[in-house]
């Protein structure tokens, strides 16, 4: 059985929330594109349902372009104040060592994927069509711990922001808003 680390990305690997910092880079100084989003984002929060919201939060992106959002997160991870310094610094240290990581985030795939090529680790993400989020990993990310599992890896630590993402058997680190680390019990 091999080990693995997990990595979270939003609020973990990027001091945010990945899609927001991309939709703020795509918002740049365009006049109709803020009014639009505000407009979108005023039906969203109309919306009954906290899931309902929750399915329709990614929306925006459907409206950017694929080379637009790796342009931004190039450029997001090339700003050391979005970044989380500490855990790229480890990401490297884990491959010199040979240590296999894969993310894990309840951010869908077209947010993630350029995050994903551009470090080099797989991702595990929540999935959307139309930026409709139809597969959604939020609160269960142990589903993904599991499939590890079975394919024979063993889930050595895990970097979070949230407590619901961390596994039983497995050290976890809780990530917190100033990029401290803490060992979470």
């Amino acid at each position: 059985m091999s080990n693995i680390i997990v990595f979270d990305i939003d609020k973990t690997l990027v001091k945010k929330n990945l899609h927001e910092l991309i939709i703020s880079n795509w918002l740049g100084g365009s006049y109709l594109r803020r009014v639009s989003y505000k407009i979108v984002c005023a039906i969203i929060s109309a919306l009954p349902h906290r899931s309902l919201r929750r399915r329709f939060e990614y929306f925006v992106m459907f409206l950017i372009c694929d080379h637009d959002i790796q342009r931004f997160t190039i450029d997001i991870m090339g700003d050391a104040n979005m970044v989380n310094l500490r855990l790229i610094n480890r990401i490297d240290r884990y491959r010199r060592l040979g240590i296999e990581m894969v993310m894990v985030t309840a951010a869908p795939s077209n947010v993630v994927k350029h995050l994903s090529l551009h470090l080099n680790i797989p991702v595990y993400s929540s999935r959307s069509i139309f930026g409709f989020l139809y597969s959604d990993l939020l609160g269960k990310k142990y589903r993904i711990y599991k499939l590890l599992e079975l394919q024979g890896r063993k889930i050595k630590s895990i970097y979070s922001d949230s407590p619901l993402d961390f596994y039983n058997l497995s050290k976890n680190y809780l990530v917190l808003d100033n990029f401290t680390l803490t060992i979470a019990r």
